[in-house]
């Protein structure tokens, strides 16, 4: 069964790569996008050019439109979509979050799950961990080379929240497993390429569940105060599975694209011509999040007829229809962000990014992933004035990412 299941897997992975690269090569719009790595911004401004919603040849709805994208992401009868190419869920087999959570699910289920998840990111508990935070990341800067260059992305950006997440769910650190398993996530999310990444990913969670399933049994028996202790023992109460799906979904979510948003923090900075200034504006990683955003796109689909009335005229997303929310490409909506290419710290309407996904599925940890770039940037920057770029950054090669691989400087 495991055989004729990968299989399966595996044919249609392979046959979505190969669509979509003959559509690309016939100048699909949204197979460029689903298959360029490179700075996309131009292909925003062909998808903005042509309306505030777009259908391209192969069925996909594309908008480049804050208000389009706002609307349709808050309206209650867009839902999420399956991933694409990946078996459906076997409730039999491995506890796989990308197909059971909270984080792909609509509806009821969708917040009787995300509401013990939500327990530890409430305002006032995050800021209490700023000082945690800060700690961690002197732990981390610590231990790097002040006479020589240092990768910003391997040695700061990717640990810290590795750390800060461990510690927040109550969980002892295993920063190359955990790393190991975030690349494996990280290349599923954004659409399996080959049978390997999906092969990685059931090794990925099956490891994951054994990890939360003792966990689940061990909170139970011992309450504790931390996240994984408050889920375990959240009322209404969770079945063990979902506990460890909601573990698990909170665990990737509150890790995978934070060390990117620092290091396109720490790039914006290195940039920017008044230093200080920028790191003086309390509005610095707002502005990131409008202008080089981690997550580029999302996708929802519509599970009913949409009809929106806006300024650029009439909008209908049709029943079953998938569409990509270019979330970067609304931070630089000229109709929302005057002289939206240039990057600003001290923009006062920055916060109206659309990065976390505003709505039924806004990013359960928004507020985390701010809190710890800002803390983690101004850290560094206070222990390391003079920091300078010592080569040219790399970029992790995967569509709809702006994730940073690489960042060498030195002190």
């Amino acid at each position: 069964m495991k055989l004729r299941t990968d299989a399966l897997q595996a044919t249609r992975i392979l046959a979505q790569r190969a669509a979509l690269l003959a559509g690309r090569a016939a100048g699909d719009l949204g197979a460029r996008l689903l298959t360029d790595h490179a700075d996309p911004h131009a292909l925003y401004e062909e998808v903005r050019a042509r309306g505030p919603l777009v259908r391209t040849r192969l069925g996909l709805y594309l908008t480049a439109s804050h208000t389009v994208a706002d609307r349709l992401l808050r309206h209650p009868a867009m839902g999420m979509t399956a991933r694409p190419g990946m078996a459906p869920p076997d409730p039999h087999g491995p506890v796989d979050p990308l197909a059971e959570s909270f984080g792909v699910l609509d509806g009821p289920e969708h917040r009787r799950l995300r509401r013990p998840a939500a327990l530890g990111f409430r305002p006032a508990d995050l800021a209490a961990r700023a000082p945690r935070i800060a700690a961690l990341a002197s732990e981390l800067l610590d231990a790097v080379p002040e006479d020589r260059p240092f990768d910003l992305a391997t040695d700061f950006a990717a640990p810290l929240p590795l750390l800060v997440i461990s510690d927040l769910l109550g969980l002892e650190p295993d920063i190359p497993a955990f790393r190991r398993w975030s690349k494996a996530e990280v290349a599923v999310v954004a659409g399996p390429r080959t049978p390997g990444d999906a092969r990685r990913w059931r090794r990925t969670v099956q490891e994951a569940e054994g990890l939360f399933r003792a966990t689940y049994h061990d909170r139970r028996a011992r309450p504790r105060d931390d996240l994984l202790g408050r889920m375990a023992n959240a009322d209404p109460p969770l079945t063990e599975r979902e506990f460890v799906a909601t573990a698990e979904m909170v665990f990737f979510a509150g890790y995978d694209t934070t060390p990117w948003l620092i290091g396109n923090t720490v790039l914006a900075v290195l940039d920017h011509p008044d230093r200080d200034a920028a790191l003086a504006e309390d509005g610095l990683v707002e502005e990131v999040l409008r202008y080089d955003p981690p997550v580029q796109y999302t996708a929802r689909t519509a599970l009913e007829r949409i009809d929106l009335d806006t300024e650029q005229g009439a909008v209908t997303v049709p029943e079953g229809a998938t569409v990509l929310l270019l979330l970067a490409a609304a931070g630089r909506d000229p109709a929302v962000f005057p002289d939206p290419g240039r990057f600003d710290p001290a923009r006062p309407n920055a916060r109206d990014h659309l990065a976390f996904a505003p709505g039924p599925h806004h990013c359960v940890g928004a507020g985390l992933a701010t809190l710890e770039a800002t803390v983690a940037v101004r850290t560094l920057f206070d222990r390391f004035p003079g920091l300078h770029a010592t080569g040219r950054p790399s970029q992790m090669p995967l569509p709809g990412l702006r994730a940073p691989a690489s960042v060498p400087v030195a002190a």
